[in-house]
Parts: C-alpha cells; sequence; structure tokens
C-alpha cells in the first residue's frame, strides 16, 4: 500500500470514527413502524398510503415491489429516512449553504436537522459540571409534530418520515440523556463517547433489536414483540413524558463496569447484555403502539 492510500485510509477511519450512531438502526425502526402500520385505522392507513405516495423518495422505496405491499413497504422505508439523508447529496447539514430545493419537499427542507434526533438530558454521577439541554431538540419537533393533520399536505408529506422516526428515537434510551463525567467534561453524547471493546456504547444500544431487514425476520420480530409485551389498555402519547421515560432508565444503561475509555473500555457483563435486549424489545413494543395512537389522532 503506498503512502497516498495508506493516508486516505487513514483519514476515512477518523472520520468514522467521528460519526455519532444514530438510533436505532434499520431493523429496530422498521419493526416499530410495522407495529405502528398494523394498529393504525383503515382511514388513516390510507391517508398515510397517500401521502407517501407524494413524496419524492416514494418511487425508490416502493421499486420492484408488488402492488398490494407497497403501502407497507414505503411506511417502514420513510421510518428510516431521516438517517439515510445523511449520505445523500441533496441534503445538507445544518447551517450549510444551502441545496436546489427538492421538488416534493417545502422550501428549505433539506437541512439534514442532526439535532431533531436526540435530547440530551444531562446529568452527572462524580459531580461534574452539566450543561443544559439545547434546542431545537427532539423534543421540541415532536411538539411542533403535534399539528401534522392541520399542516398542508406537502408539509405533511416531508414531516410524516419524520414523525416515523423521531418517535421510535425518543424510545432508544440514549436519546434522552448524556452523562457528564471526569473522562468526559462535555458530555458523552449519548453514550457515544463511552467506548466498549468494540464500537460504543450507543452504537451497542442501537443494535439490540435485530440487525436482518427482510419481512420474514420483520414478521417474527414484531410478533414475538408483541406477544411479550401486549398493547397497554392506556396509551402514553406526550412526547415529553416519553422523553423523561427513558431518561428514567438511566441506572439501568449506564450499570457497566470500566470508565469507558479507550484505555479502560466499558465491560458489559452477560447480565448486562440479556437485560438490554429484553429492555429494547419492551421500548420498541411502546414506540410502535404510541406511534400509531399519535397517528391516528392527529390524522383522523
Amino acid at each position: 500500500m503506498n503512502r497516498q492510500v495508506k493516508h486516505a485510509v487513514a483519514v476515512l477511519l477518523v472520520l468514522l470514527a467521528a460519526t455519532p450512531s444514530y438510533a436505532w438502526n434499520a431493523t429496530g425502526h422498521k419493526a416499530i413502524a410495522l407495529i405502528a402500520y398494523n394498529q393504525l385505522t383503515p382511514a388513516v392507513r390510507a391517508r398515510v398510503d397517500r401521502l407517501l405516495m407524494q413524496h419524492p423518495d416514494y418511487p425508490k422505496w416502493i421499486a420492484v415491489i408488488p402492488m398490494r405491499d407497497r403501502g407497507r413497504v414505503a411506511f417502514l422505508e420513510a421510518s428510516v429516512w431521516p438517517d439515510t439523508i445523511r449520505y445523500d447529496g441533496r441534503f445538507h447539514t445544518d447551517n450549510a449553504r444551502p441545496t436546489p430545493n427538492v421538488k416534493g419537499l417545502p422550501p428549505g427542507a433539506q437541512a439534514r436537522h442532526a439535532s431533531w434526533h436526540y435530547m440530551n438530558i444531562p446529568f452527572s454521577t462524580d459531580g461534574t459540571p452539566t450543561h443544559p439541554t439545547e434546542e431545537p431538540n427532539i423534543l421540541t419537533k415532536l411538539r411542533d409534530c403535534e399539528k401534522l393533520g392541520s399542516m398542508s399536505e406537502v408539509e405533511q408529506t416531508y414531516l410524516l418520515p419524520w414523525v416515523l422516526h423521531l418517535i421510535g428515537d425518543i424510545h432508544q434510551p440514549l436519546h434522552t440523556m448524556a452523562r457528564f463525567d471526569r473522562y468526559r467534561p462535555d458530555g458523552d453524547r449519548g453514550g457515544n463517547s463511552v467506548e466498549l471493546n468494540s464500537g460504543n456504547l450507543h452504537s451497542y444500544w442501537d443494535s439490540r433489536i435485530g440487525t436482518s431487514e427482510t419481512d420474514r425476520f420483520l414478521d417474527q420480530l414484531t410478533a414475538t414483540i408483541q406477544s411479550r409485551h401486549p398493547k397497554p389498555a392506556v396509551l402514553e402519547i406526550d412526547p415529553e413524558k416519553w422523553a423523561f421515560e427513558g431518561f428514567a432508565l438511566r441506572s439501568e444503561v449506564y450499570g457497566f463496569s470500566g470508565a469507558g475509555t479507550e484505555r479502560i473500555p466499558a465491560v458489559l457483563s452477560d447480565s448486562y447484555s440479556v437485560d438490554a435486549k429484553n429492555l429494547s424489545l419492551e421500548r420498541a413494543a411502546l414506540a410502535g403502539y404510541r406511534l400509531a395512537e399519535f397517528l391516528n389522532q392527529r390524522l383522523k
């Protein structure tokens, strides 16, 4: 390998290491979306199907998909769209120079909006001073989206994928907290700065629901999730309560040994891994039921 190639590889590795993780992975988001899609009323399902058909990326989502399955597939693909635009040249990072408007989206709707994905509610375990939660964040955006049904159709088409995605995100505990300690005085960015022997704490939690995206796997996964965690008789649909519900899980999320630094990585016990898996499935179930209820109320 010559010097130029070695330098390029080194730069790429640095960039990858600096890239924050996003919750959940595609499997997690699609499982949550599938639970929700099956819980929509017929009228609301028809409305979201029609809205997503107007989305500029709809043709990509349903390419080679039979007509009978297009509504479901588009709904699941839309749930991961806010993550996929991170790598899409039509979109730009917040505060960057705007790109030409994408036909079918509202003017100025091409920011990647990284800050919408999380809410870093701060806490400290050793007295390290914390930083206040910044805005905009996942809670402020979900508050905006509570008016979804009264917006113009082009705004609904744009924001619907964000709603599907953000209601999933807010149920991943590490999207609701940031720990400040002597190793990370500026906060751990929702576990992104907590090093494991392989990867980081945030990416570990992102993948607890699963990794396959096949129809068969998603059908089996959602059946398992719902059998273990049936729909509650009463559904909480206040996004602020969702956020603090996740924040209340910080003892479980940070219940590992080790400092979580490169020299002293965090060590996750077998029982931690089992509990993380079970908790993730429970959070996915609630996210799916609540997403359906949110849409059934806002789009009825």
